[in-house]
């Protein structure tokens, strides 16, 4: 989806297979990453005195059979931060990409992983396994519908900043409650930050519209923005 705006294309899609990868948005492919994402957290062993508000962004590839081929640390609040998360990642048992996540083969893309989440990875697993039950949500006429509308209040209530630069690039990764009001959120990445801060204001000052009918399948799920500056 994107703005008629000149220069600007952003993406909003449900559930979000949203990393820079060559991949059409399919169930498997979002349900891959997800899954991928809860277990480097279920395995993080944090340094001691970790600070729950730091973060650790991610760089990897992996494998056909989901073994971790590249991976390094792009950016950490502390080096041991980075360098356990790392290991984390490099020490999952490699699970094989079925159906269209294949499409992830020799892909790169970049994950962000916090302290705070740790904790939070039980309830990701429960989140992710009503996902699983609801594979074809996204793709209902009535989602596609209730998602573009959410686009258009987002443009609403986006100040964006005032040094528009090509290159600028914001991924939100947010959840809706029933009554379509913002429940959660947080920048995965953004160049530079106040771009993602901007789309992250816009989010919260955006009105609910309640998730009624079909919809309603989006309900406490992870969605993806994608703002994006191009030339």
């Amino acid at each position: 989806m994107s703005r008629s705006l000149p220069g600007l294309a952003v993406l909003l899609i449900a559930a979000g297979c949203a990393r820079n990868l060559p991949c059409p948005f399919r169930s498997d492919t979002q349900l891959y990453q997800e899954s991928l994402r809860l277990r480097v957290l279920d395995g993080w062993q944090l340094p001691e005195r970790s600070d729950p508000a730091g973060s650790v962004w991610l760089r990897f590839r992996l494998a056909r059979n989901g073994e971790v081929i590249f991976s390094e640390v792009v950016a950490a609040t502390a080096p041991e931060l980075g360098a356990s998360a790392l290991e984390s990642l490099r020490s999952l048992q490699p699970e094989p990409m079925t159906g269209s996540a294949r499409c992830l083969e020799g892909a790169t893309w970049t994950e962000t992983f916090r302290p705070n989440e740790v904790g939070r990875a039980a309830r990701s697993a429960q989140e992710l396994e009503q996902l699983a039950l609801s594979r074809s949500c996204e793709l209902h006429p009535e989602v596609v519908a209730y998602v573009s509308d959410l686009r258009e209040r987002v443009y609403g209530k986006w100040v964006m900043p005032d040094r528009l630069l090509t290159g600028m690039k914001a991924v939100v990764r947010f959840q809706l409650d029933a009554t379509g009001a913002l429940a959660d959120a947080n920048v995965v990445e953004s160049t530079p930050p106040a771009f993602g801060d901007s789309v992250l204001s816009a989010l919260r000052e955006t009105p609910a519209t309640p998730l009624e009918g079909i919809p309603s399948c989006l309900a406490r799920r992870w969605l993806r923005a994608t703002f994006e500056l191009r030339p």
